[in-house]
This record gives structure tokens, C-alpha cells and sequence, in this order.
């Protein structure tokens, strides 16, 4: 494995083109027989070794035939003329190749998929490559699908062929994270793996190529420092208005009672990045860390998730010459970084650009071995960051604006790329005060992703929801991601499109391309700004709107319904997916009801809606399905109790009180 500095610096080195073959067309199965024998390195990492059998257990899926696995020794000849399905970086691969290409030049991430002759080679950057290759090729040309850790697509057919493809792609993010549930953890490694996802989160492990693991991961201030040594060390601490500051909500109530009133900031608090000794103590326990972790590459040195800067003389001296806090910050996290090398130079050193630290310094220019994170928080996430609305699924065009809505962040960006060879992106995805709403972004994904890229971005992290299983199509919203992760130049529309079609059915995807429309009409209509803490959709999603996207629903509840009784085993649990889908639309719904019952009756609209003495029943229908789904949380830190106070209190707002208490405890 390369270190993270070689990493980013092969990143820049230019893909060497493999020795050309004449192209025909290859039949691996017929007549429930194969030819083919899949090959690996005498001695193959344990990721060639998943690759390999990966590839002849999926082969064998779709065609029933077995697929052998053999080393390089035990082959009686390496060339285009013989049947093989060459595992690389290796000795037979290479000869395969020929001289033209250098398997140890693929940059990172990197997959060559080859035909030479008859035969085949899955090869690339060694981490990796071989295994995305495989993936690759049984997707690409084969036509497999891996949607969510449950549920795949694999084609059947006795005759499996494969013809005219020859691949050499490396990834311009290196760091790519997905961040949903449903790509999380040990349980979801395998689907993050063929998403090709390798963030934080995403605990792949070793024989799937691993992943990039973190000391620490964001807001580590007090990871490192402790707040209790507070009580002894107050200079090690934020000087806010004077006084020496903790937030209190860090603090045990033992030793909060120990401190007094006016040394607690109500803002929060960081740390006093001027203050020597606070600096020497803390590059100890980092390396200390780092030695005890030494499967981590990149170390997060970046502040609290609050406010409470330091404001004692030195920090605003730098604060004052550099024209923003990012001047304090990044200057002590450079000269972590700069001694960090001498004992772990193959350590990367994380830091943010985050709300107050988000304006570039005017002067600090970050070191070689330092990241830092530009987070996306305060942006429109209607507009993209050139300022266009997106473009319409059904037509392709963008609706015109004079009012682009995040300059400030795209200059911001801009400026760091001039201040930091290498930015990474925090970015958001979902509307964390209510994950359960829609939040109309669809049409701006990929946009933003591309944005990234085309700033010199080298990592990206897409917060989803991380929460929950269940929200505003987040089954599609992870997958999408993924893929816009690995390739951003992939038609965002052509993706949509083939999740709909394989993981619901194809009869769905115009309904729900046009219900993604309609919502992003509603909201770019309004000429207003869409962040990521709305609690409703008020703003935004007006009565006809809502009705236009519930009539929808309602047909694809009954395609589904229809598609599901006819082919039960084609389209098993289809109409179950298509009702949780709706939860969202539904919680808009139980939210705006009265909203919208009011303006219906005022203005004598329809209201796609069931009347208010069926409201109970609708509600009761609507926590089951929640339920059923495994929906425990409604935004970011919710309980599972407090999911539930709420729901009660929104149905009390539209039945009778003593009917909304018989509905909630029957739950």
C-alpha cells in the first residue's frame, strides 16, 4: 500500500496505454460448459484472491457453470491465444499486457480491464485495482447490480459474452464516502465495497482493499485536550471576552459544579492554539495515538463543533494578520503537521474549514502533508455552486436565475485552492432538522460532485442519513452517490433511471422522475434559498404542488400493486418499497395538513388528502409503515422516544386530542 503523500503525488502521474489487441467477440459459458480459467499471482494478496473468486462465483451465478481458480504455476502457457481471466498485478497479466503498460504506474484507485486476445486481465493499482476491475466488468459488461447490502441484480443466461471493452480509469477522488446507513459498518462492508466506496464509516476490510482510517474523525479538540483539565490548565483554553472558557455541556456535573458561571462559555469553547505548552501536550498525545493505531493515514487536528475562538492577545494578533480564524488554526496545525513527519511521515493531518474557520487565511498556506476540509454547510442546496438550478429530468433544461445563491462558498473554495494542495469536501445531502421531509436537491447531485472535482477536490464526504434506514428516497440517494463518487463525468439521469428500474421496476421510473420535478419546480419557483435545517416544507412545497405528487404516488402504489401480483417472484416486496417511499410525502402531509386543508377550503382547491375523520386511521397505517421499516428517528440526534412525542403531537394538531392519544398508544 502506498502512503497517503505517494498517493496523492501518483495521482498526478499519467496513465501509460496497454498493448492493443484485436477485439472479438468472447464467449465465457455455453452449453453449460467454459473454457475459461480464472488466474491469480503465484503469491496473490489476499485482495486478488477476492477478486478472483468474486469474479468465477459471479460467473457461476449467472451461467451455472464453474469457473476454476488456478495460480499462474499451474497454467501451461501465458498468451492472447490461451482462455484466461487473468488476475493482476502479476507475471501472467504483464505479459498479457506487454511492455506498453506498467501496472505499478496505475494511480491510485486505478483498474485496467483488458482483453488481449481471448483472454482477459483485471488488473490496476494493487489496494484495489484488481477487485474494481472485477467489479467493473461484471457490471459494466454483464450487466450485474448491487443496489443496497440485500439486494442485487445477477442475470441468468447459459451463454454469458463479452466483447469490445478495454478500460484504464483512475478515480480523481481517492476518498470517497457515501455516508447512509445502509453503507455503514462492518454489516454493509461487502455493498460499500462494490460501490467502491473507502471512507471512514465504511469498514471494509483488508481482502476488499480496506479502507482510509482516521485517528480521531473531525471535531477533535477535546478528543485530544479533555475538558476536565480545564479545572487545571484554564490557560490551555478559549480566552473569551476575558475570561477563560469551557462549554459546559462537555463537563460531567461534578466537575461543572467545580467551575464558576462566568468561566463558562455559553457559545462553547475551543482551545488556545498560540498557548505552548497546550501545544507540546497535545503533539504528544498524538503520536502517542498514532503509535498505538498504526493501521490510521490521516489524523484529524480541527475544532469543536461550536463556536468560542480564542480571543487572548496572540491568537488575535494572527487572527487580525491573516483576516479570518482559519490564520490561528491552520498555523498550529502546520506546525503539528511539520513535526508529525519526523515520526510518521506517511500520516496525513485533517483539518477544517468550518463555519468560522471557513474564510481563507490571507498569508498560511497549508504544508504538503496537511488536508484541509472545506465543509458545504451554509450553501443553498437548490442551486448548485455555480448558481444554476438544475436540469429538468423530463426536458434537460435549467431555469434561469440572476441570483446565484452560493457565491460566497465558491469563492471561499476558489481561494483555498490557492492556500491548500489538498482539499477534501465536507458535504450535506439531507435536511437534518427533518430527514423525513423531501429535500429537492435531486437534479443538483451530481453538479455539486463535478463542482468539487473540477477544484481540485481529492476527498468527499456526502452526509446523508446516517441515522436511519428510511427517509427521502434514501436507498437511491446512497447508491447515486457512490456512483457519482467513482465516476462524476456518469449521466446522473441514465443512473436514476437504472436504480428505479432494477431495484423497483421499470414502469416506475417516469413517475418518479416527475415527481423529482415537481418538487424542484415548487422550490425554485419560490426564488428562496433550501438549507439543510428546514423542520417542514412550508416554504417551499405549495398545496397544488403537493396534490400533483401525491396523485403520483398513488399510481406507482398501484403499478406496484399490479406489478407485484402478476410476477410475485420478479417483483417481490415491490409495493412494501414503494409505500415506504411515501413516507415522505406522507409525513408532509400529517405536518401541513391543516395548512392545506385551510387554503383548500378558502380557496376551494382540491386536497389530495384523506378527510380529518379518517386522519387516525391514516396516521395508524402511517406508523406501521414507519415501523415495519425500522424508522426510529426523524432528524439528527433524535431518540427514539422523541421521534414518537412528536408524531403524537403532529396528529393532535389535525384529530381530536382524545383520538390522537388512542392512536399513539396503540402503537
Amino acid at each position: 500500500m502506498k502512503a497517503p503523500r505517494q498517493i496523492i503525488l501518483t495521482l498526478l502521474l499519467a496513465f501509460s496505454a496497454a498493448a492493443a489487441w484485436s477485439a472479438e467477440t468472447l464467449t465465457l459459458t455455453r452449453d453449460g460448459k467454459t473454457d475459461y480459467v480464472v488466474v491469480v499471482p503465484e503469491n496473490a494478496a489476499p485482495v486478488q484472491l477476492s477478486a478472483a473468486n468474486e469474479l468465477a462465483e459471479t460467473l457461476q451465478e449467472i451461467s451455472g457453470v464453474p469457473f476454476p481458480v488456478k495460480k499462474e504455476s499451474e497454467i501451461a502457457a501465458v498468451s492472447p491465444e490461451e482462455k484466461l481471466l487473468v488476475i493482476g498485478p502479476g507475471a501472467a497479466s504483464k505479459a498479457l499486457l506487454g511492455p506498453e503498460t506498467d501496472e505499478d504506474a496505475v494511480p491510485y484507485d486505478g483498474i485496467i480491464l483488458k482483453q488481449a486476445g481471448k483472454s482477459i486481465v483485471f488488473s490496476g493499482h494493487r489496494q484495489r485495482g484488481p477487485l474494481y476491475a472485477v467489479y467493473t466488468f461484471l457490471e459494466d459488461e454483464l450487466g450485474c447490480r448491487w443496489w443496497t447490502a440485500a439486494e442485487s441484480t445477477i442475470p441468468k443466461r447459459e451463454t454469458v459474452e463479452a466483447d469490445d471493452f478495454d478500460v484504464q480509469y483512475a478515480p480523481k477522488l481517492i476518498y470517497r464516502e457515501s455516508f447512509y446507513t445502509g453503507l455503514m459498518g462492518n454489516a454493509n462492508a461487502k455493498i460499500a465495497a462494490h460501490l467502491k466506496t473507502n471512507g471512514s464509516s465504511q469498514m471494509i476490510p483488508a481482502e476488499l482493499g480496506g479502507h482510509h482510517q482516521y485517528q480521531y474523525f473531525v471535531h477533535s479538540f477535546y478528543t485530544v485536550i479533555k475538558p476536565e483539565e480545564f479545572l487545571d490548565h484554564p490557560e490551555w483554553f478559549s480566552e473569551i471576552d476575558g475570561r477563560r472558557r469551557i462549554g459546559g455541556w462537555w463537563l460531567s456535573k461534578e466537575n461543572l459544579s467545580k467551575i464558576p458561571a462566568e468561566n463558562i462559555g455559553e457559545d462553547g469553547s475551543q482551545l488556545c492554539l498560540t498557548n505552548e505548552e497546550l501545544f507540546g501536550v497535545f503533539l504528544e498525545r498524538v503520536r502517542k495515538d498514532l503509535d498505538a493505531n498504526p493501521e490510521a493515514t490521516i489524523v484529524s487536528v480541527s475544532q469543536n463543533d461550536c463556536g468560542g475562538w480564542c480571543e487572548c492577545e496572540k491568537c488575535s494578533k494572527i487572527a487580525e494578520e491573516e483576516g479570518s480564524q482559519s490564520g490561528p488554526m491552520l498555523r498550529f496545525v502546520n506546525r503539528i503537521a511539520e513535526e508529525l513527519e519526523k515520526s510518521h511521515p506517511n500520516v496525513l493531518v485533517d483539518t477544517l474549514a468550518y463555519r468560522y474557520t471557513r474564510k481563507p487565511p490571507k498569508h498560511a498556506v497549508a504544508r504538503s502533508n496537511v488536508i484541509v476540509r472545506l465543509c458545504s454547510i451554509e450553501c443553498s442546496f437548490i442551486q448548485n455552486l455555480d448558481g444554476e438550478y438544475g436540469r429538468s429530468f423530463e426536458t434537460g433544461e435549467r431555469r434561469p436565475t440572476d441570483a446565484p445563491q452560493n457565491r460566497p462558498f465558491r469563492d471561499d473554495i476558489e481561494e483555498w485552492n490557492r492556500h491548500a494542495e489538498h482539499l477534501f469536501i465536507w458535504d450535506y445531502v439531507t435536511d437534518f432538522a427533518q430527514y423525513l421531509i423531501p429535500l429537492p436537491n435531486y437534479r443538483i447531485l451530481q453538479d455539486n460532485v463535478k463542482f468539487f472535482v473540477d477544484h481540485c477536490t481529492i476527498g468527499l464526504f456526502e452526509q446523508g442519513d446516517y441515522q436511519t434506514t428510511t427517509g427521502d428516497f434514501v436507498q437511491l440517494r446512497a447508491w447515486l452517490l457512490a456512483k457519482l463518487l467513482w465516476n462524476p463525468d456518469a449521466c446522473q439521469k441514465a443512473l436514476i433511471e437504472d436504480f428505479i428500474a432494477g431495484y423497483y421496476a421499470p414502469d416506475l421510473v417516469p413517475i418518479y422522475l416527475e415527481y423529482f420535478d415537481l418538487l424542484c419546480d415548487a422550490a425554485e419557483k419560490t426564488g428562496d434559498e433550501i438549507g439543510i435545517y428546514l423542520p417542514d416544507t412550508l416554504s417551499w412545497l405549495d398545496l397544488d404542488t403537493f396534490n400533483k405528487c401525491a396523485g403520483l404516488l398513488d399510481r406507482a402504489e398501484a403499478v406496484a400493486g399490479g406489478l407485484e401480483k402478476n410476477d410475485p417472484a420478479r417483483y417481490e416486496n415491490l409495493l412494501y418499497k414503494v409505500r415506504r417511499e411515501r413516507i415522505s410525502l406522507d409525513m408532509v402531509l400529517l405536518q401541513n395538513y391543516n395548512t392545506y386543508a385551510e387554503e383548500a377550503q378558502a380557496e376551494g382547491k382540491e386536497f389530495h388528502a384523506p378527510p380529518r375523520e379518517e386522519m387516525a386511521a391514516f396516521y395508524s397505517d402511517f406508523r406501521a409503515r414507519c415501523k415495519a421499516a425500522g424508522l426510529v428517528c426523524m432528524k439528527e440526534g433524535c431518540s427514539p422516544e422523541q421521534f414518537g412525542e412528536y408524531m403524537t403531537e403532529v396528529i393532535k394538531e389535525i384529530v381530536p386530542e382524545e383520538s390522537a392519544a388512542e392512536e399513539a398508544n396503540a402503537q
